[in-house]
């Protein structure tokens, strides 16, 4: 039994997705546990077919009427509410689950509400969960933050601090620390429309990056080999891009010409840089002048068999980035506009008629009414 804590976060959904791939027969790189590391890897040559034999997944989430959670339902996981923010509740889900293996991750945005001693503390509550069911509990997945124990960013001393607990308790675990997530760019607001995709790295920056389902391919094989990976820290990227890089690949997944924008620049850009909570200025300083350490081609040759999405396949998968009509007929869209805007300024000079026409009708009543009171009518 496998229990997904806070499933219906990006982190969660590519773990629900991999899973449920796995179970339905793929990826089959994701079945051998035959490209292991070091001097162990020619021992275990001889058993790189085993196969896993898949997976009951329960997630908990306090979203348990969304459009995700009613998708991963009808494709067999069972959904129960929790949240991270009660205590009471974490060790209910574990305890009632009778689950034998643990991913989790902390919210330090969402249900922190930026304070790192509340995502420290919640992160805590679900270690020693697990550490009181550890007669049941055999291996926990932690997903924390890539360089945590280099960047002061609160977001990543509260990850950070987990990740001692956790090393200090009973449990068996592993610990991904991701770099920034691609599928930060994924979110309602089509940067197609406008030909930009917005972004916080600078231009110049080649930051790295991985997709959340490629994160979620990674914790799996973690989960399917529990005594290969025990007290392991693994940092997690799988491409290394520029703002000019990205927008390409937008590009060449949806055929319209898309250019990056750095959010930050120029001098509204410097004055909402001064408005940042503090936990999201240092995060934004380290990313852009230090950077993640992370080594991509080790991480996806070992965890992800030399396979990963690329920016253009990410793209391609979320329908908000097909080309949209406005997009795809520009001329058309033109045409449109400038006959809704002439509609407009006829009704508008109409609408002015009408507001003057009323005015003199206002202004021959008052002088009729003048000559009324004084008998001149």
């Amino acid at each position: 039994m496998l229990l997904i804590l806070g499933a219906m976060g990006k982190q969660g959904e590519g773990l629900c997705k991999a899973v449920l791939e796995y179970n339905a027969g793929g990826p089959k790189e994701s079945r051998s546990v035959g490209d292991l590391a070091g001097k162990w890897k020619r021992k275990t040559a001889a058993i790189a077919s085993v196969a896993h034999p898949g997976f009951d997944v329960v997630a908990m989430t306090r979203f348990t009427q969304s459009d995700m959670a009613s998708e991963v339902k009808r494709k067999g996981v069972r959904i129960i509410r929790g949240d991270f923010r009660n205590q009471d509740s974490v060790q209910r889900a574990v305890r009632k689950t009778r689950a034998t293996l643990v991913w989790f991750m902390t919210d330090f945005w969402g249900a922190a509400k930026q304070d790192h001693e509340i995502e420290a503390q919640q992160g805590r509550w679900v270690v020693d969960a697990c550490a009181e069911e550890g007669s049941l509990v055999k291996f926990v997945v932690y997903s924390s933050i890539c360089d945590c124990d280099v960047c002061d960013s609160p977001e990543f001393v509260a990850k950070l601090k987990v990740e001692e607990h956790l090393a200090a308790s009973r449990v068996k675990y592993a610990v991904l620390r991701p770099v920034m997530l691609l599928d930060t760019y994924a979110n309602h607001q089509n940067p197609l429309t406008k030909g930009i995709l917005r972004g916080h790295v600078r231009p110049d920056v080649s930051c790295k990056y991985i997709a959340a389902y490629d994160l979620g391919r990674a914790a799996l094989k973690l989960l399917m080999n529990p005594s290969w990976y025990h007290g392991e820290v693994i940092s997690a990227a799988t491409l290394k891009l520029k703002g000019s890089e990205l927008a390409e690949a937008m590009f060449a997944a949806s055929g319209a010409k898309t250019e990056y924008a750095y959010v930050m620049d120029g001098c509204f850009g410097n004055f909402c840089c001064c408005l940042l909570p503090e936990a999201t200025s240092e995060t934004l300083q380290f990313v852009n002048n230090v950077g993640f350490s992370a080594r991509k081609k080790a991480f996806t040759m070992k965890y992800l068999g030399n396979k990963c999405l690329s920016a253009v396949e990410f793209f391609r998968q979320f329908r908000m980035f097909e080309l949209p009509e406005r997009v795809l007929f520009p001329r058309i869209q033109l045409e449109v506009e400038s006959k809704l805007l002439e509609s407009f300024r006829e009704a508008r000079s109409k609408q002015k008629e009408v507001e003057e026409a009323r005015k003199v009708m206002l202004k021959f009543r008052k002088k009729a009414d003048r000559s009324a009171k004084a008998g001149n009518w």
